[in-house]
């Protein structure tokens, strides 16, 4: 009687060391493993081109650059007993021909800094950037000036490559145009990197000419610049 006693234990103890061990063996797992990987961000230089491939492109290159800006053409009107106002102007596409759409403003950031950056408009006697004065600033063929003229351009309406607004610039105002520098949109720290279009909505610019002035094939020169400093 003994003896089975002592049997039946030694079964139950090596049954109990088999099931353990089992259990240890099924919870064992590797030890995880890693790798790596590496990349390098660096800056474009290259000029980007237009979003809307019918703006025409103004070749700047650089990290931060001015990709496309509007010119417009009012068309002719007769003048009026008060003020003659133009609304609605074409725009200048990539072909040099106009046609009826909004104009666009782009700009893109590829520095990768979150600097923010500042663009501005103002009027300029030609295309050498030399001074003018708003009264001087519509030129004919002739060489007279239109009086007090009053363009206005309504605040663009920003969007990134993928249409959204995320990260877009955070001031963006309408702008009366004159001789010296208007601030037109800006962005600030970590504001307005990558490639953003600025719609111009050609039904909100307005160009208004008061009475006195004389009949005239009359043009203007617009100076826009983007600068790597947002506004203050």
């Amino acid at each position: 009687m003994k003896k089975m006693t002592l049997t039946t234990a030694a079964l139950t103890a090596l049954l109990a060391a088999s099931t353990t061990t089992s259990v240890f063996a099924e919870d064992a797992v590797p030890a995880p493993a890693y790798s790596t990987g590496k990349a390098i961000l660096t800056e474009d230089v290259k000029p980007t081109d237009p979003v809307d491939p019918t703006d025409p492109g103004t070749g700047n290159d650089g990290p931060l650059s001015l990709d496309t800006v509007p010119s417009y053409d009012f068309g002719s009107k007769a003048l009026e007993g008060g003020d003659t106002i133009f609304n609605t102007p074409k725009v200048l596409l990539a072909d040099g021909t106009y046609a009826d759409k909004d104009g666009h403003v782009q700009v893109t950031d590829k520095r990768g800094t979150g600097a923010g950056w500042k663009l501005t408009v103002k009027y300029v006697a030609g295309a050498d950037g030399s001074a003018t004065t708003t009264n001087e600033a519509w030129t004919s063929t002739d060489g007279l000036h239109i009086k007090g003229a009053l363009l206005e351009l309504p605040a663009a309406t920003w969007l990134n490559t993928n249409d959204e607004a995320v990260g877009a610039p955070d001031l963006t105002k309408a702008a009366s145009i004159t001789d010296a520098d208007v601030d037109y949109a800006s962005a600030s720290k970590d504001l307005g990197m990558g490639t953003w279009i600025g719609t111009v909505t050609s039904a909100n610019v307005k160009l208004t000419v008061p009475q006195g002035n004389k009949v005239g094939d009359y043009k203007a020169n617009l100076q826009w610049t983007l600068t790597d400093a947002a506004q203050a």
